[in-house]
């Protein structure tokens, strides 16, 4: 009987000293666990368009705070489709908006902000020029209204996919010329008044393509794009150095067997680039970042998203040396395909992630980082507004 009292006062010592060490161990290990990282939080957002198909691809901070949009409308305008910019207060709220161009398809793909207060637009238009679609540039003032316009090109498929301003006071041009079984990497250097000075093509063996361009401390420029490069992928992602005439001075590329792509790259505070785009293998598709350095020689490669397609656009440096991305996910979210924010470090690494978007077709181009230290993201939104896409642009927390 003692023997059984002493058995049951040990199992019950024996139980309170797991309960002990339970407690313990489950304390120690939710301090252990870092907190889950937290920004992208939306400030606010907008809706622009009409009651069919709008879309915003590039946006811009203006000298008042507020910020200036292009894109393309079906719902507005005098054709199928016309260019569509949009000026807004700090807040979001409408300034005023314009539409440019013919009878036909015409697009605005990239916009920057002139000196005077103006603006360049490139994009393409299928309403005037020689072919199918040329390269269509557009000279604005402050308020919108035409200055010139003009439009470069061959009889197939042109386009401007990035305007950027140059140290002489004209602009640069990339994007892609075409012709019945190639396409061309292209670049057409212009001054203020939209005289061409030169034009340059890059061609390998198939199709290539100029997303996006900048240029660099030198006077030279650095321009993103995708090439196919026989004895490589599909198409890889291609990075193209030039000097102030055009000139190459050196190529490179980065991907695999499969297909991708570089959508934009930008000068990092070290004198290196950063690349975005998106990066195919197995079959499935993620959102790469790749940084270089001055020489175009890569230094790291990092790659985002899920098991389905993720795809990145666009890429700003922040201010603590790390990097913000706007991309498109497949592989979360609510829907097909929604709008995804990326934050990382300077070494890349992921800081915190978010997604925007409903049960429809949502998307992101560009992004900014303001100047109150916030970003601003403009695409498009199919999943609520009044057409079948909108312009959608968000203000969201760092």
């Amino acid at each position: 009987m003692k023997k059984d009292k002493y058995v049951g006062v040990l199992m019950v010592i024996h139980v309170i000293l797991l309960g002990i060490i339970l407690v313990i161990s489950c304390s120690k290990k939710k301090s252990t666990e870092p907190e889950e990282p937290s920004g992208g939080e939306i400030i606010w957002e907008k809706l622009y368009g009409g009651s069919e198909l709008d879309e915003g691809y590039s946006v811009k901070q203006t000298s008042d705070g507020g910020f200036i949009i292009a894109g393309y409308t079906y719902s507005f305008g005098n054709g199928e489709s016309d260019v569509y910019v949009i000026k807004t207060d700090s807040e979001g709220n409408e300034l005023w908006t314009q539409t440019y161009g013919g009878g036909l398809e015409d697009e605005g793909y990239s916009i920057a902000i002139t000196s005077d207060g103006g603006y360049i637009i490139a994009g393409r238009a299928e309403s005037f020029g020689n072919g199918y679609s040329d390269v269509y540039v557009l000279r604005l003032d402050s308020n919108g209204d035409t200055v010139w316009t003009r439009v470069y090109g061959t009889v197939a498929i042109d386009w401007g996919s990035s305007v950027t301003l140059t140290d002489d006071g004209g602009f640069i041009i990339s994007g892609a010329l075409s012709s019945y079984n190639h396409r061309d990497l292209y670049l057409l250097k212009f001054d203020a008044n939209g005289d061409t000075i030169w034009s340059r093509t890059y061609h390998y063996s198939g199709y290539e393509e100029g997303t996006s361009i900048q240029q660099v401390e030198d006077g030279g420029y650095i321009v993103s794009g995708y090439a196919s490069i026989p004895g490589t992928g599909d198409h890889d992602i291609y990075l193209l150095r030039t000097d102030e005439n055009g000139d190459s001075l050196w190529t490179k590329t980065f991907g695999g067997s499969e297909w991708d792509e570089g959508h934009e790259v930008i000068q990092t505070t070290d004198g290196g680039f950063i690349i975005i785009g998106e990066w195919e293998s197995n079959d499935n598709t993620d959102v790469c970042l790749i940084k270089v350095d001055g020489s175009g020689n890569e230094i790291w490669t990092k790659t985002y998203g899920g098991s389905e397609g993720d795809y990145g656009y666009s890429v700003r440096q922040t201010a603590d040396g790390g990097y913000i991305l706007a991309a498109r996910t497949f592989s979360f979210g609510e829907g097909n395909g929604d709008i995804y924010i990326i934050k990382t470090d300077a070494n890349g690494d992921t800081i915190w992630t978010q997604t925007y978007g409903g049960d429809s077709y949502d998307n992101a181009f560009s992004i900014c980082e303001t100047s109150d230290a916030k970003y601003v993201v403009v695409g498009y939104n199919g999943s609520k507004g009044a057409g079948s896409y909108d312009v959608w642009f968000l203000k969201i927390e760092p």
